[in-house]
């Protein structure tokens, strides 16, 4: 029938909406993409909802069609927003809660009568009335009901706090800037009703400005500038009380701004130092070591070469050093991680796609990785094979006698050492890096612990050595093993 086929296009399409709708069907991870994209949404229409509500009824003293129309769509967004939030998840002492029962009554306890009373539109109750309080009508006074909407604002920041992709420091200064912003402008909503409440007394700040007939965008300009130059405690005395309901408010208003301004700067300079920590860290390891090299009389291409490999260090991987941040973590959760870590090295070289899961681990867990800037030397050619090295990330330069001709670069995913090892020879071949390299290396004393625990890492060296390639192979009739 029609209605089908227009009903299974609809569901082809998935647009945004429609696949909300769908997801509803069953339990909603708190985490999951749809939540989280559905959370910004509801964040974005608290916003607007604290921010055109309070202008309307402070200074438009009427509801218009199109605010009517925006305060109904958003109270419809946030009573589908308490449905999902009967079926969405939760963490409770790092435990993810996903009982049905439990989080229906997790919600009815913390936090849905707040949720309903700033969803529900009051307002329909008195539709048609005439009763004004403080000279506004009552249909807009209930619009007021947004601000119980705060409550759901922090509890989306507070989640997302807890997802580990994203910075925690960031996301308090979003917050505090958000939080602040809001403030002023309520602040400056009730600076203006201090005198519109009263009938517009002659002592007023808003007729002694001139202001009563003008237009509500200017109305709230001035409000707004004087509310900013209080609360930043700048004041330049241009706008001032005269009621006693005036001196009043901004006697409070002071208090506030003079509590608020060292909590302001003390808080923003404290959450942009916290998310920089780490490079602060490693600047300061960095800063330290330059000035131990240059009172040691250090030429300034070595300390350039020190403060390069340093700035990769920093870029590659934010100063974190792999070897030790595993430290305290479980064996097995450990080697997860340099699973996922070293997995360009499981695919693509024999010695770990060809190895059982045993094998596998026992390799990862004996192998380090460390990170070498260009022109190292990583193996020279008239020593013995200290151990395997295994390409990660960057490349190397094979040289034969003279150590100007290069022979061959490896990259990523290759690896040498193996075979000199194995035949106990110098290689005959020199290794130095080419640019900023990561190598994981497996250390000569590991390689025979390996070889005498496990018939499979013999079997699969001989495998090995059976497919060398034919640039292996001219090397090797050059004397270079690699």
């Amino acid at each position: 029938m029609q209605w089908e086929k227009s009903w299974n296009k609809l569901i082809n399409l998935k647009p945004a909406f429609m696949q909300a709708f769908l997801f509803t069907m069953d339990l909603i991870k708190y985490n999951s993409k749809v939540k989280v994209r559905w959370d910004f949404l509801i964040v974005l229409a608290i916003l607007t909802s604290l921010v055109v509500v309070p202008f309307e009824v402070i200074f438009v003293h009427k509801p218009t069609s199109t605010s009517s129309l925006v305060y109904y769509v958003l109270s419809g967004f946030f009573f589908i927003d308490i449905f999902l939030n009967f079926k969405t998840t939760i963490r409770v002492a790092n435990e993810e809660i996903e009982d049905k029962s439990i989080l229906k009554k997790l919600y009815l306890k913390n936090g849905f009568w707040l949720d309903f009373l700033g969803a529900f539109p009051f307002e329909i109750f008195f539709l048609g009335s005439s009763i004004e309080i403080f000279n506004e009508p009552i249909v807009l006074i209930l619009r007021l009901n947004v601000l119980f909407r705060l409550r759901r604002f922090f509890q989306i920041f507070k989640t997302w706090s807890e997802f580990h992709w994203i910075n925690t420091g960031i996301l308090r200064l979003i917050r505090f800037l958000v939080v602040m912003l809001i403030l002023i402008h309520l602040i400056a909503c009730a600076w203006y009703w201090t005198a519109y409440a009263n009938g517009f007394p002659i002592e007023s700040w808003v007729v002694l400005e001139n202001l009563a007939g003008a237009d509500s965008i200017t109305q709230y300009v001035r409000s707004l500038y004087w509310t900013v130059t209080t609360m930043t405690t700048i004041g330049y005395g241009d706008i001032t009380p005269h009621t006693n309901i005036e001196y009043g408010f901004v006697t409070v208003v002071m208090l506030l701004g003079a509590t608020m301004y060292a909590y302001i700067i003390g808080n923003i300079a404290s959450i942009v130092s916290n998310i920089d920590t780490l490079k602060n860290k490693h600047d300061d390891r960095k800063e330290s070591l330059i000035l131990y090299l240059r009172q040691n009389g250090t030429p300034n291409n070595l300390m350039s070469k020190v403060n390069n490999y340093y700035d990769y260090i920093w870029k590659s991987k934010k100063g974190v050093n792999e070897n030790d941040i595993f430290e305290n973590i479980p064996h097995q959760l450990k080697l997860e991680l340099m699973h996922h870590l070293s997995k360009d090295l499981l695919d693509n070289i024999l010695l770990f796609k060809n190895s059982s899961r045993g094998l596998q681990e026992e390799l990862i867990s004996r192998m380090r990785l460390n990170s070498y800037p260009p022109k190292v030397v990583l193996s020279h050619r008239s020593t013995f094979s200290s151990g395997v090295y295994f390409i990660s990330k960057g490349s190397v330069s094979v040289f034969g006698d003279d150590e100007k001709s290069e022979k061959m670069i490896l990259t990523s995913g290759e690896y040498f050492g193996l075979i000199p090892m194995i035949l106990k020879e110098p290689s005959g071949g020199t290794v130095i890096t080419k640019d900023f390299c990561e190598v994981f290396y497996l250390s000569r004393e590991s390689f025979i612990e390996l070889n005498d625990s496990f018939q499979e890492f013999r079997d699969i060296l001989k495998e090995i050595a059976k497919n060398k390639s034919e640039k292996e192979l001219e090397l090797f009739m050059e004397g270079i093993i690699i």
